[in-house]
């Protein structure tokens, strides 16, 4: 699905999000701005990861609480188990709306952490 505009992209996400779960978060990936924007749905917390669509570095994650351990299963488009250091979680709401001022600016958002990973 092609989406263009914030608007477009919180339709779709919603349409995801209804369907994912607790027992499987997926990782949807979101092509914008010459980037590539991973972001995990389905739980109270998410992550979005941002690198250049060319596959070049830098890669960078949210950061949410730097000192935690473990982490977090979720399923990349729904099929592969990809563990995300629980390191890179941020409230959902958070990492939803960095993703919406990433589609209407092409800029990372100053309201969270970023690290290069």
């Amino acid at each position: 699905m092609d989406v263009s505009t914030p608007e477009e992209v919180d339709t779709w996400l919603e349409r995801i999000a209804a369907g994912s779960s607790v027992d499987q978060p997926t990782i949807v990936t979101l092509h914008v701005h010459d980037h590539r924007l991973l972001l995990g749905l389905g739980l109270p917390e998410s992550f979005v990861q941002l690198e250049r669509e060319s596959g070049d570095p830098p890669y960078i994650a949210t950061v949410g609480d730097p000192n935690a351990d473990d982490v977090v299963a979720f399923y990349l488009h729904g099929v592969h188990h990809t563990e995300i250091p629980r390191r890179y979680l941020v409230e959902a709401a958070t990492a939803r709306e960095v993703v919406r001022e990433f589609t209407a600016r092409g800029t990372r958002s100053t309201a969270v952490v970023w690290e290069e990973i």
